[in-house]
């Protein structure tokens, strides 16, 4: 059974996906950018921090609008809003398909 994260390691997911894709160059990038106090990240990363706050996540997302706010939360399994977003067309793109199969197979005639 997979072991689900706490939010320190989805958050630190967060940071791994800003420096990873090009959207800052490292966690003290990340943290003038999002106005978070300058050794946060580094305190989390390195569990001195209990459980970081709903306030650093926000601001975190508020500024990088990139990052999906649920995924950190432990609610979403996207990181990237965008990678959410592509997930829903494909799934409306799916069910069109399906609609329109049924429709084209069925016996009714208007």
């Amino acid at each position: 059974m997979l072991k689900m994260k706490s939010k320190n390691e989805l958050f630190m997911d967060a940071i791994e996906f800003l420096i990873d894709n090009g959207l800052a160059e490292n966690q003290g990038d990340i943290a003038l950018k999002a106005g978070l106090g300058p050794n946060l990240i580094s305190r989390i990363k390195n569990g001195h921090v209990k459980s970081v706050s709903d306030d650093a996540i926000r601001v975190l997302c508020d500024r990088f609008k990139e990052l999906n706010i649920d995924y950190i939360r432990g609610k979403s399994d996207f990181i990237s809003r965008y990678e959410l977003a592509e997930k829903k067309a494909d799934e409306a793109l799916r069910e069109s398909r399906q609609l329109f199969d049924a429709l084209s197979h069925s016996s009714f005639t208007p």
